[in-house]
């Protein structure tokens, strides 16, 4: 019984262990989701889920596959109430999108993986407005998801070396953000 138990144990903590990623990024966009009067209502927050999905497809892919960047969009999705699936098809957009170019971002210096962090923000902008747009069954204004694309790509270095600590105290690869 007590094998059983300790492997039980070893396996609980190893399942933690490896939702880590996935857990901080949760926590951080339940966090952002929260109602604060932050300049009076003119500027909407940052989408991490968009900055999560990027850095982890560059930098730790097998820490954050897809499965956690469906749920990720999933808890999105119920969190801000939009509908079921919209932010998991962008998130899933994204990941798969840097996943491809993960070799041209690799090695990067701050300044080259923040543009490539902003060309693909803006992409998914525009996959959000046309989404949004197809989906509501109408225009959807732009400007203010684009200023969220703005915010969002203003954030990210702030956030990145977050989860690049995050991902060098998982793993021992040496890379730089």
């Amino acid at each position: 019984m007590t094998i059983f138990l300790q492997s039980a144990i070893v396996l609980i903590g190893r399942a933690l262990f490896l939702s880590m990623p996935f857990l901080a990024t949760a926590i951080v966009m339940l966090l952002a989701i929260v109602p604060i009067d932050l300049f009076r209502g003119w500027l909407p927050g940052p989408e991490f889920g968009v900055i999560a999905a990027f850095f982890w497809a560059v930098y730790a892919p097998n820490l954050f596959p897809p499965i956690a960047i469906f749920s990720l969009g999933l808890v999105q999705d119920f969190a801000s109430g939009g509908p079921t699936g919209f932010w998991a098809l962008i998130y899933l957009a994204v990941y798969g999108f840097t996943l491809s170019q993960r070799v041209f971002f690799i090695g990067r210096s701050l300044i080259g993986i923040w543009l490539g962090f902003a060309a693909v923000a803006t992409i998914s902008g525009i996959a959000v407005w046309l989404l949004a747009s197809t989906v509501y069954n109408r225009w959807v204004p732009p400007t203010e998801i684009f200023l969220q694309v703005a915010i969002t790509t203003l954030v990210f270095p702030l956030v990145g070396p977050m989860f690049l600590a995050l991902r060098r105290a998982m793993t021992t690869a040496p890379e730089r953000l």
